[in-house]
C-alpha cells in the first residue's frame, strides 16, 4: 500500500522505522540498558503464554514460564547488545526470542527428566505425600 503523505511503500506486516519497538531495539543495540524494560513488558505476556503451553505440568514445579522469560530475555538482550544477530523489526526480535525460549525449554525438560533428578519421581517419593497423620501440636 502506498502512503500518499510521504510516497513510501508500507504493508500491514512491516513496522515503520519509528515504531516504539524498533526504537527500543536500536537503543539496546547501542548499549542503552533502559530499553530492555519496555521490550520485556511489551513481549513478556506472549512469551509466558507460549512457555506455559510447552512446559509439561510435571516440570513446572522446577521450571516455569517466569524462568523461561527471564532466561530468554537475558540471552536475547545480551545478543542484541553485542549485535550477534541482525534484528530489523519486531518480527525478527519475536522470532529470535521464541527460538531461544523454545531451545531453553527443551534443554530444561531433558535436564529435569533425567533419571537422577526426574521431577516425576521426586514428587511421587515426597515425604509429605506419605507422612503419617498425627494430631497437630
Amino acid at each position: 500500500m502506498t502512503d500518499p503523505a510521504n510516497n513510501s511503500t508500507t504493508t500491514n506486516n512491516v513496522e515503520s522505522d519509528d515504531s516504539p519497538v524498533t526504537v527500543w531495539l536500536r537503543q539496546l543495540e547501542v548499549g542503552d540498558s533502559e530499553a530492555a524494560q519496555p521490550l520485556y513488558q511489551h513481549f513478556c505476556s506472549r512469551l509466558h503464554e507460549m512457555a506455559r503451553l510447552r512446559i509439561p505440568t510435571n516440570v513446572r514445579s522446577a521450571y516455569d514460564q517466569d524462568d523461561v522469560a527471564v532466561s530468554a530475555f537475558h540471552s536475547v538482550f545480551l545478543s542484541v547488545r553485542k549485535q550477534k544477530y541482525e534484528i530489523n523489526d519486531r518480527g525478527d526480535f519475536w522470532r529470535l526470542l521464541l527460538t531461544i525460549a523454545e531451545r531453553k525449554i527443551a534443554k530444561r525438560i531433558r535436564y529435569e527428566l533425567q533419571d537422577k533428578r526426574d521431577v516425576r519421581r521426586v514428587v511421587r517419593n515426597s515425604i509429605f505425600l506419605h507422612a503419617p497423620r498425627e494430631a497437630s501440636d
